[in-house]
């Protein structure tokens, strides 16, 4: 669900019939595949004002890798009422075990009339110069090709402004957007576009857009980390960016951190060695994982970028010994982490097992057959 426009975040819902007015408002993020009776019991939880008598609660969770399920994605291209007999067939590849099933599917009409999206970003060409002008066509999808209303605003400290805002002066028709600044301004100009299929906007999409006037573009490239649960890190380096000025003071800049773990800070943006701007970071993750670490990126004129870089929070890796055979234990979600191993810890020329690992649980297991008691293990991906 939304906390704001396109947020998500905050909730989500298990939905079970064909809830299509949430249509382009929300991100579906999986299917049911087994454990339909769980979703049974929540159904039949009674509820008092909305709120379930006794608590649902989710006690853990994990990402696993399914090597079982599939789902089959059906997109439609004929008209309503057209059927087509759809055969699948499961084979195991090994030992000739094969499964043939079919069953029908038939096209039926949609009655809805979505409203017309705003493609990410409707505005591409956002650098002015100073004393110029800047035109655009506003990007958006629409299903169903309505005849589209457009509007735009500018936008005031975050609140909508009218026209008596004298920073610029725009032209706006038939989606086409121009926005001419006042003569020898510099500095952002932030407007809402809006698109919608009905003359009123009873209903709409928009998004906010900031023009750079005076500005230049900002370049970016992400720096992977490696961390650990728990155990804090300061300054670490998580973007390099060049505005094509190396000369540019860090002060024109900020930067904003999302570590992917429902924590934003700011960063601290520095000059290096290769006079390349750095954004540098503290954080402490409590979990393990793969976090993306979105970076935005300002300039005070109005350039804005944004970088993702990924945080790799190692696993957990337990061992135990039992007679001969040394047994691996780490999280399910790491499925595509390998063990390896070698009698010298200092190494650099660390050996995978050759064994597959299984799932037991929330966990991946590896048994290694070894005589050796002085053999030391780590996971890589």
């Amino acid at each position: 669900a939304n906390s704001g426009k396109d947020t998500d975040g905050s909730q989500f819902f298990i939905t079970l019939s064909r809830p299509r007015h949430l249509d382009f408002g929300h991100t579906i993020l999986g299917q049911l595949l087994r454990g339909f009776s769980v979703v049974t019991n929540i159904i039949n939880t009674p509820t008092s004002a909305d709120r379930p008598l006794a608590d649902v609660i989710i006690t853990r969770a994990s990402l696993v890798t399914n090597t079982t399920d599939m789902v089959i994605t059906l997109t439609g291209t004929n008209l309503a009422g057209v059927s087509g007999t759809i055969q699948v067939i499961a084979d195991d590849g090994l030992v000739g075990g094969r499964v043939t099933n079919t069953f029908t599917a038939t096209m039926v009409a949609d009655a809805n009339n979505e409203l017309p999206i705003l493609n990410m970003p409707a505005i591409t060409n956002l650098f002015i110069p100073i004393n110029g002008r800047v035109t655009n066509v506003v990007s958006v999808f629409d299903y169903e090709t309505n005849t589209l209303y457009y509007d735009a605003y500018p936008v005031n400290a975050g609140v909508y402004a009218n026209s008596s805002n004298s920073v610029f002066t725009t032209t706006y028709t038939n989606g086409l957007f121009v926005v001419v600044p006042n003569t020898g301004y510099t500095g952002p100009l932030r407007f809402y576009v809006a698109v919608s299929q009905y003359a009123n906007f009873s209903g709409y999409d928009y998004q906010e857009c900031v023009f750079a006037v005076g500005d230049t573009a900002l370049s970016a490239q992400p720096t992977n980390i490696v961390a650990r649960p728990l155990i804090g890190f300061t300054n670490q380096i998580l973007a390099t960016f060049t505005n094509g000025l190396p000369s540019s003071p860090t002060a024109n800049f900020t930067a904003s951190i999302n570590w992917g773990d429902n924590s934003i800070s700011s960063g601290v943006v520095v000059t290096n060695a290769a006079v390349r701007k750095e954004v540098r970071g503290t954080h402490t993750y409590t979990n393990s994982g793969i976090y993306p670490i979105y970076v935005t990126i300002k300039s005070v004129a109005g350039a804005e970028t944004n970088v993702v870089s990924v945080a790799t929070v190692q696993p957990s890796l337990s061992l135990t010994r039992t007679g001969t055979n040394t047994i691996l234990r780490w999280p399910a979600w790491a499925a595509d982490f390998r063990a390896q191993s070698h009698t010298n810890l200092a190494t650099t020329n660390w050996v995978s097992l050759t064994n597959n690992s299984y799932l037991i649980g929330y966990e991946n297991v590896v048994t290694n057959g070894s005589s050796a008691t002085n053999r030391f293990y780590r996971l890589r991906r």
